[in-house]
């Protein structure tokens, strides 16, 4: 009462700039305390989901005043997200058939009594790596370029793809003979020592490994023409 006296009756600017003061440290707390009621339920700053399943993300608002919850992220408006709840205190954001581009920071927001609050948090979407099918027997020509095919996806986050020839890691390096991509092993010029058993080994942390193995054998350029004749072999 003194405050307000004193703010809209005889005026004392003294007075007045400390009763303010005193308002603000009581009104700050209250509102510091309604925005930590916003929040994701389990609470957290970061969800996982695997591509192609549905994922629920919920909000929830414990505060004391009336306002809308209302979603931003990269599927909102995608045509595969619905929203259930009473949308007050309780919103649900259901993403059907989760696709690698919906990963990103998704928001549950409200606006109330000229107050705006958020809560955010990062999707991480999940999509398992896999070794497709490869020749357990291949041959490559002396002489020319060639590449020892190993398909692999390597999924997200993305595996790591190792290949080693007799039980030893080869060097993928720039500046050395050797490059891999998802399509396999990249040899420059093939020579006789090529030949021997390899292995295209996939693997991450938390997921586990897969691997082919590979028997290479290298032929002379001459006999490749021989059998180019026959059998289809061709010089690249």
């Amino acid at each position: 009462q003194n405050c307000v006296f004193t703010i809209i009756g005889k005026f004392d600017k003294m007075k007045a700039i400390l009763c303010l003061l005193n308002l603000l440290l009581i009104i700050l707390p209250i509102v510091k305390l309604q925005t930590q009621l916003l929040k994701f339920r389990p609470d957290s700053d970061s969800f996982t989901a695997e591509a192609g399943e549905d994922r629920r993300l919920e909000c929830v608002y414990q505060g004391l005043y009336t306002g809308n919850l209302l979603w931003n992220g990269p599927a909102v408006g995608s045509g595969r997200t619905g929203v259930s709840g009473n949308g007050v205190t309780r919103s649900i954001l259901t993403i059907s058939n989760v696709h690698l581009t919906d990963a990103g920071v998704y928001v549950c927001s409200r606006h109330s009594n000229g107050v705006y609050e958020e809560v955010r948090a990062d999707l991480v979407v999940i999509d398992d790596p896999e070794l497709l099918d490869a020749p357990p027997e291949q041959s490559l020509i002396s002489g020319t370029n060639a590449v020892v095919q190993c398909q692999a996806y390597l999924g997200h986050p993305p595996a790591t793809l190792l290949w080693f020839k007799d039980g030893s890691t080869i060097d993928t390096t720039p500046g050395s003979r050797f490059s891999v991509d998802s399509d396999g092993l990249h040899i420059q010029n093939v020579g006789m020592q090529d030949r021997g058993e390899y292995r295209c080994f996939l693997e991450r942390l938390g997921w586990g490994t897969q691997l082919n193995d590979i028997a290479v054998e290298v032929l002379p350029a001459s006999e490749c023409y021989f059998i180019a004749v026959r059998f289809g072999c061709y010089l690249q």
